[in-house]
Parts: C-alpha cells; structure tokens; sequence
C-alpha cells in the first residue's frame, strides 16, 4: 500500500493517519506550514478493487485546494 499525493502544496511533511471502515478509506493529514496549520480530510471513495481516488478536502484556514490522492492496496 503506498499514497500518491499531488497537491499544489509541495513542501509539506505531511502525517498520515489512515483507517478503512464499511469500504470507506479515511484518512487525516496534519501538518504545519510556516505560517498555517491545516487539517485535511481526506476522504477516499472505493473506484474498483485496488483503486481509491480523493473526493473530499477541508483546510482550516478557509482556503481550499484542489488534491488528488490516490491509493493502491493489495
């Protein structure tokens, strides 16, 4: 399993904190940039067996981003 991020937001050492519930995949991205925190919701929608796509995104400070997140599992 490994995520694919692509994110205008290049610099960012995000923490991932994910979780599957009902085929849903979660997951929580916290980081801090040099003047923000922003919380991310991320939530993944299942496409097919082995493909998740992102279609959800909330940041804290108001601003809101295009993100697309990807994620394989076996």
């Amino acid at each position: 399993m490994f995520f694919l991020e692509t994110t205008c937001m290049l610099s960012y050492l995000p923490l991932l904190f994910s979780f599957h519930l009902s085929n849903i995949y979660v997951t929580y991205v916290l980081t801090l940039d040099m003047l923000h925190l922003f919380y991310y919701v991320l939530i993944l929608v299942p496409l097919f067996d082995s493909l998740c796509v992102f279609c959800a995104y909330i940041s804290m400070c108001g601003t809101c981003f295009i993100v697309l997140l990807f994620m394989y599992h076996s």
